[in-house]
């Protein structure tokens, strides 16, 4: 029941007595009457009442302070409800299940993906360890011999990538020699002359530019990055089982609290 529009004193004011409309405070104050006692009228009011300037900058909501004994009580109230325990272990339960499978969040990855950095981390330790492959930083094999040769020409790709041609003239023969990798920005140019390396035994088969820069130490840690990115996904793939296997675990429980309330012959 709200009480009377009217005028009553302000418990927060001594002194002073403001405006009551039926709905809320107004803005409107006056001092108390010198002969009128300043009664308190509190359980006359609403609780939710407050001084109108108390809801400034609030949206019209209740500026009361949070009473952390009131949330204590309401929650002991609501989880001695066996159906409110069962309801709430079934829900945490399908919830946690959701989140190894799928992942909550932005940027959070569900089981599924962890799975997929296990094998992005497998492909490129593949293509970083297997000879032939782009990304393998092959040792030369015993009585490779360095060599200079000359760019005679640099091919450009769309994207900008670069990769030489250089003339290698070994005993009176010249050779065509190719980089194996493509580089960007380009650091070669037409005439120049560049470090070669080649095999006695096949000059042609043999016969490379070396990576350069900072291409040649990418090389070298590259196969660090798959072993970093599978631990990754290792320990990703680890917390979403166990958040799947926990969802199971409290959904099962919830469930069966569920079944047990409903087949418990009533009172």
């Amino acid at each position: 029941m709200s009480a009377a529009p009217g005028w009553y004193p302000l418990a927060n004011e001594p002194g002073m007595m403001g405006y009551w409309d039926g709905n809320g405070w107004t803005a409107h104050k006056q001092p108390l009457p010198p002969t009128q006692e300043a009664v308190p009228v509190a359980a006359q009011v609403p609780a939710v009442a407050q001084p109108a300037e108390q809801y400034a900058g609030t949206g019209g909501q209740s500026s009361h302070p949070w009473a952390p004994e009131a949330f204590v009580g309401t929650a002991k109230k609501y989880m001695g409800d066996p159906n409110v325990r069962a309801n709430g272990t079934t829900a945490a339960g399908g919830a946690l299940i959701a989140d190894g499978v799928v992942g909550f969040g932005e940027q959070r990855q569900g089981i599924g993906g962890a799975i997929g950095t296990i094998v992005f981390g497998v492909i490129w330790l593949i293509l970083c360890l297997t000879p032939g492959m782009p990304l393998h930083n092959a040792e030369p094999r015993a009585g490779t011999l360095h060599a200079q040769a000359t760019v005679v020409n640099v091919q450009v790709d769309a994207k900008g990538n670069c990769s030489p041609v250089a003339e290698l003239v070994v005993d009176g023969t010249s050779y065509a020699v190719h980089s194996n990798v493509s580089e960007k920005p380009c650091p070669y140019m037409k005439g120049e002359k560049i470090d070669v390396t080649y095999h006695p035994a096949d000059i042609q088969a043999t016969a490379t530019i070396p990576p350069s820069g900072f291409f040649k130490t990418f090389l070298t840690f590259a196969p660090w990055i798959g072993v970093l990115v599978i631990a990754g996904g290792v320990w990703t793939f680890i917390k979403r089982a166990g958040s799947i296997a926990a969802g199971i675990f409290l959904l099962r429980k919830g469930l069966l609290a569920r079944k047990a309330l409903k087949d418990k012959p009533e009172a």
